[in-house]
């Protein structure tokens, strides 16, 4: 078990969690015996959605490795890793509450209509972590080469909450609109 700040790594944990992650998307994406439901922008969202969790599952685990490592270009290269899990993490959010929206009313329309809204904050977000790679927005590297969080990293994570909830609460108000059961992935 390595030690970050003070913090102990349980990588053990990170690549089993991750490892798993990595391989269930890979399952996912692998098995499209039918192409023709990824032809569907529903199928279009959820393919694009697993390939940013399997993403995110090897990214986060680079970034744990990463941790604390002194190379030529670490900082950047930590930097740049771990501003990708925080513009990564808000666009899948948003794809998310965009693929529950069309499975509940279809309509593509609605989506063009609303979701340039909708994904506004998610936007933000995602041009924050874009800053972080200039000034200390969500994160910080230190000297040593170790990620530490700042107060505003917690603003993804609420932003993600905040989109699953409402998604949640779609599914729930209109889940009579829909025949069939959504795969409503959490």
């Amino acid at each position: 078990m390595a030690v970050s700040n003070g913090t102990a790594i349980n990588y053990p944990i990170v690549f089993i969690a991750n490892g798993l992650g990595v391989g269930l998307m890979l399952v996912v994406l692998l098995s499209r015996h039918k192409q023709t439901k990824f032809a569907s922008l529903d199928g279009r969202l959820f393919m694009y959605m697993c390939q940013l969790s399997l993403a995110l599952c090897v990214i986060e685990t680079v970034g744990y490795v990463l941790d604390g490592r002194k190379f030529i270009g670490a900082h950047t290269v930590i930097t740049i890793v771990n501003s990708l899990l925080f513009i990564l993490f808000s666009i899948l959010a948003c794809l998310w509450l965009c693929y529950i929206d069309y499975k509940l009313f279809g309509s593509l329309d609605r989506l063009r209509r609303i979701y340039p809204f909708v994904c506004i904050p998610a936007i933000i977000v995602c041009i924050m972590g874009v800053l972080n790679m200039f000034i200390d927005v969500f994160f910080y590297i230190d000297a040593d080469n170790h990620y530490i969080r700042k107060p505003l990293c917690v603003l993804p994570f609420i932003l993600a909450l905040i989109y699953m909830a409402y998604g949640a609460l779609l599914a729930f108000k209109y889940r009579k609109r829909r025949d069939r059961y959504i795969f409503m992935t959490v």
